[in-house]
């Protein structure tokens, strides 16, 4: 799963969860809650899959980058994603589109969203 794709992308890294900066003392509740959660409940027979993608200015250094990040979230296929480097306000929806159900997703500003969240519903 590691490596460089042909379109350019480098998964390198995306199975681990690290978060270095977080907009907002919501999203920082919410990834507490998320971890508070997981440990008081009874986890052993299912799993939660974490990642996160720095998507390097909103994938406009790529062709048609947007699609190659939704393609390869869904090739990863995790519960949680944290995004860095959401650049638009235009990206998280396209993204979300592109995704399908059952995938929902919120980010760090209105304007200038920087960081975003996506999880997905089964």
């Amino acid at each position: 799963m590691w490596g460089t794709y042909q379109d350019g992308w480098s998964m390198k890294g995306a199975l681990a969860f690290h978060v270095k900066k977080i907009n907002g003392k919501a999203m920082r509740a919410s990834l507490c809650l998320l971890a508070l959660t997981c440990w008081l409940s009874d986890c052993e027979a299912q799993r939660l899959r974490v990642m996160t993608f720095n998507i390097w200015n909103s994938g406009s250094h790529v062709e048609n980058g947007l699609r190659k990040i939704a393609k390869h979230i869904l090739l990863v296929d995790p519960d949680i994603v944290g995004l860095q480097e959401v650049q638009r306000p235009d990206v998280l929806p396209d993204l979300l589109r592109w995704m399908g159900k059952p995938w929902t997703g919120v980010a760090g500003d209105e304007f200038y969203p920087d960081i975003a969240i996506l999880t997905k519903h089964e």
